[in-house]
């Protein structure tokens, strides 16, 4: 079950939460975290600002990502046609 899909049915918080099986100051904060500007919980916005998040944290580890250097030591490598066991080693 959907929080949006129940919000929309007329039910308010905390039987909302009761359905789900979670605290109503849960579902609130749920709202009031991933509203949309005009004050409406969308559950496929919250969705895409949830992945943005994850995103977003995980971005500082990604290695080859923020290494220009080991990006091109990576494509020379392929370009060898090494593997990628033999590339990581």
């Amino acid at each position: 079950m959907d929080l949006a899909i129940l919000l929309n049915a007329g039910k308010n918080q905390t039987q909302a939460g009761n359905i789900l099986g979670i605290h109503r100051t849960s579902v609130c904060k749920e709202i009031n975290r991933n509203k949309d500007p005009d004050g409406v919980y969308r559950g496929v916005h919250a969705h895409k600002r949830y992945l943005a998040g994850r995103k977003a944290v995980k971005q500082p580890y990604r290695k080859i990502e923020n290494d220009i250097e080991l990006q091109k030591y990576i494509v020379r490598k392929i370009k060898n046609l090494w593997s990628p066991g033999q590339i990581a080693h």
